[in-house]
């Protein structure tokens, strides 16, 4: 764990609470996730989504676990025996 992972773990943590909790504000601002990736049937393409997928990310690199975690769950996949 480094300062400097903390505090971009912190950003993204901040930024992902923003997309819960403003989702209207970044739907206004921005526009819909569904039409921007063009699946406008898609109900769980959204902010919330994303936010949530964001702090998890920010939660794991602030404590310095964003590593480990790829190395366990996609390492597997592309190790070579």
């Amino acid at each position: 764990m480094t300062l400097l992972g903390f505090v971009v773990g912190l950003f993204l943590v901040a930024l992902g609470f923003l997309m819960v909790w403003k989702s209207h504000r970044w739907e206004e601002y921005v526009g819909s996730l569904n039409s921007i990736f063009g699946y406008p049937r898609l109900q769980w393409l959204d902010w919330d989504t994303l936010g949530v997928l964001l702090m998890v990310v920010g939660v794991l690199t602030m404590f310095g676990l964003f590593q480990a975690f790829l190395t366990l769950t996609v390492g597997k996949l592309f190790s070579p025996g």
